[in-house]
């Protein structure tokens, strides 16, 4: 629900042809740890 929320601006805002607007690509809600060295 969150993607969709991302994707189209409303929590159930699902659809059969989704366009994502710009900088969705890069709206990653994960966040990844720095690695070790």
């Amino acid at each position: 629900m969150d993607r969709d929320r991302r994707l189209t601006g409303d929590l159930r805002g699902q659809i059969d042809n989704a366009e994502a607007p710009p900088g969705f690509e890069l709206n990653n809600p994960w966040r990844l740890e720095k690695r070790f060295s």
